[in-house]
């Protein structure tokens, strides 16, 4: 579910979509629990999700080989 816009925005001529590996996340000047929120709720609920056959569980480790 998204928390922060309706879906219908989305075809406003106001819109546009930001490239963020473009755009890297970098000091923004804002700071506290409410920047983090905004830096979590991007990272979660876009595609910044690991591949889940690199999680650290799935992984042999060198010394078992």
């Amino acid at each position: 579910m998204n928390k922060f816009c309706d879906y219908d925005d989305e075809d406003s001529e106001d819109s546009h979509y930001v490239d963020l590996s473009k755009n890297p996340e970098r000091y923004t000047g804002y700071t506290g629990n409410s920047a983090w929120k905004v830096w979590k709720s991007i990272y979660q609920e876009n595609c910044f999700k690991p591949d889940p056959k690199f999680d650290k569980d799935f992984l042999m480790h060198p010394n078992t080989v």
